[in-house]
């Protein structure tokens, strides 16, 4: 058992979600800027995650990566 969990974001109709393992199903976080996604997420991880305990070492970024539009063409 561990006290850890990873959570991932990802983007749907406009919409950047939460999955988070601890929750029955994901959470939408806010509307993401479609111009700077990495932006979103850190404002989001920041808001939630940093700023009401700023003094904490129990939080770590281990990736943020997407995938650039043209790339499915």
């Amino acid at each position: 058992i561990t006290n850890n969990h990873f959570i991932g974001y990802c983007v749907i109709n406009n919409q950047l979600y939460e999955f988070d393992g601890c929750n029955d199903e994901p959470i939408p976080v806010i509307p993401y800027d479609a111009n700077n996604l990495l932006k979103s997420i850190v404002d989001w991880i920041k808001m939630k995650y940093i700023l009401p305990n700023p003094q904490t070492i129990n939080f770590n970024l281990m990736s943020v990566s997407g995938i650039l539009p043209s790339t499915f063409k």
